[in-house]
């Protein structure tokens, strides 16, 4: 139940969406890092959503157990 921040990626907004399950800002730039960490400290609501998201998007998405029966399913 953490809000994470990250950089954008197609890979990542394949399944994560900015301030829904996810902070996204643009790699190696400092203060666009910067912003995200202070935006999230500074807004308790937004840093709320997201951890709560993110960990139901893990809860039946991520977990190992899943993510093996999805690949045993499209094996057979």
């Amino acid at each position: 139940n953490k809000a994470i921040i990250t950089m954008h990626s197609s890979a990542i907004e394949e399944l994560f969406t900015h301030k829904e399950n996810i902070f996204l800002c643009n790699g190696g730039n400092a203060k666009d890092l910067a912003l995200a960490i202070m935006t999230l400290k500074n807004d308790r609501e937004l840093r709320d959503r997201i951890s709560a998201n993110a960990y139901t998007l893990y809860s039946k998405n991520l977990t190992s157990k899943i993510i093996v029966q999805n690949l045993l399913n499209k094996l057979q």
